[in-house]
């Protein structure tokens, strides 16, 4: 399975996080595994079993494509619109900013 969430390098001493992170979920839809407490993502109401359908107006069909999409967006501060399909069955858009960590912080 694919994961993804906040501790994956994207340069020798970055990483980028959403504030969640993904699997491969039913289908191999990208489903959102853990939400980091505190981050806009947890503040906009995203929630683990969420099914990721689109970042930034792109079709996520698994999460390796959610992982280069992200990497492929991502710039310091930008703020990229999720799109989820809630497991109460409602499609919901999120805007979470894109952040860069330096390597070895946890926040």
């Amino acid at each position: 399975q694919s994961t993804w969430g906040s501790g994956d390098a994207v340069a020798s001493d970055a990483a980028l996080t959403l504030g969640f992170s993904v699997v491969d979920g039913p289908g191999g839809m990208p489903t959102v595994r853990t939400v980091t407490p505190g981050s806009e993502a947890a503040r906009s109401g995203l929630e683990p079993g969420d099914a990721v359908v689109a970042l930034a107006e792109r079709r996520c069909t698994t999460a390796a494509d959610f992982v280069a999409l992200t990497k492929e967006l991502a710039a310091y501060g930008l703020i990229l619109p999720v799109v989820v399909h809630t497991r109460e069955g409602q499609i919901r858009e999120h805007l979470i900013r894109v952040r860069v960590l330096e390597r070895g912080r946890d926040t």
